[in-house]
């Protein structure tokens, strides 16, 4: 058997990893998937994905995958022959997608249609927890199937009914800075993105709430004064309110002498949803709950 380090990628549904097909320009992960092992059957399909930042191609193969103590046969694995420079940059060596099947690049089960059919668990869900750094917190991360851990939240989880199956997407209030009107769009939990990202307009209506905020045309990105408090909060459909911390969502001085900083929340093609990162989801404990199609945060 061979391992390999992946991303779990709740914004995408696809399951890849690099393979000897691929010949250059394959980043350095090292281990390479082997499309002529016994186990390997060639599914007589080609894939191509496009990331938000990044896309990769190849040939799909069904093999055995271990997660864990996890086992999933007959799983659809891509075997990556190219790679773009965003992803061959990843220290890991492909993408675990935890989406829905209704975005698989060539509509088949994905990883977790397979899972919850032939593992027994305890509840079709998988369920996330991230640390930071500077806390020293990152060994309470942890992604867990089949289970919540109630160690690593406090109150209940609060769920909201995913609107459009696809993306792990939910109905929310209002996501504003302080207590501006904000974006009342759609939110998706996505683990495989850092920041927060919203249409070009939309972006604009949330920093309109922040005094002496203005956009970096050059850079992509919006900024503000170090000194300014942004209190951004997400508010669910239920009245919870969500709030991120100012570390997180600050992401530093624009230079060493700057007096500017860098926000979390950048414009970007989503689609007309919130597309919720790490910043957001380090604030709170995150469920995708697959038998019940909702989303749970505590």
């Amino acid at each position: 058997s061979q391992k390999f380090v992946v991303d779990p990628d709740s914004g995408s549904a696809d399951f890849w990893i690099l393979s000897d097909l691929c010949k250059s320009n394959c980043g350095d992960s090292g281990t390479k998937y082997k499309t002529s092992s016994s186990s390997a059957v060639d599914a007589n399909k080609n894939f191509n994905i496009q990331y938000g930042a990044g896309s990769t191609s190849g040939k799909l193969y069904r093999d055995t995958a271990k997660l864990g103590d996890l086992t999933v046969r007959n799983l659809t694995i891509g075997a990556a022959s190219h790679i773009s420079s965003e992803l061959a940059s990843d220290p890991a060596g492909g993408i675990l997608g935890l989406g829905f099947r209704q975005i698989t690049s060539a509509g088949q089960k994905t990883f977790l249609d397979r899972l919850f059919t032939q593992e027994k668990l305890k509840s079709q869900v998988v369920s996330f927890a991230f640390g930071r750094s500077a806390k020293k917190t990152l060994s309470k991360a942890e992604m867990r199937f089949g289970d919540v851990n109630s160690q690593l939240y406090s109150g209940d989880i609060s769920y909201s009914p995913v609107t459009t199956k696809g993306y792990w997407q939910f109905g929310v209030q209002s996501f504003a800075a302080g207590s501006g009107s904000g974006i009342n769009l759609d939110s998706i939990v996505d683990t495989g993105t850092s920041l927060i990202a919203v249409e070009e307009s939309q972006a604009a209506k949330f920093w309109k709430d922040v005094p002496n905020s203005k956009f970096d045309q050059e850079q992509g990105y919006y900024t503000y004064p170090c000194s300014q408090k942004i209190n951004a909060v997400l508010k669910t459909k239920d009245g919870k309110s969500w709030p991120i911390e100012e570390d997180d969502f600050n992401l530093g001085s624009l230079t060493a002498t700057s007096d500017r900083c860098v926000g979390a929340v950048f414009p970007a093609q989503t689609r007309n949803v919130v597309v919720l990162g790490i910043v957001f989801l380090k604030n709170a404990y995150s469920v995708l709950d697959y038998s019940q199609n909702r989303v749970g945060l505590a």
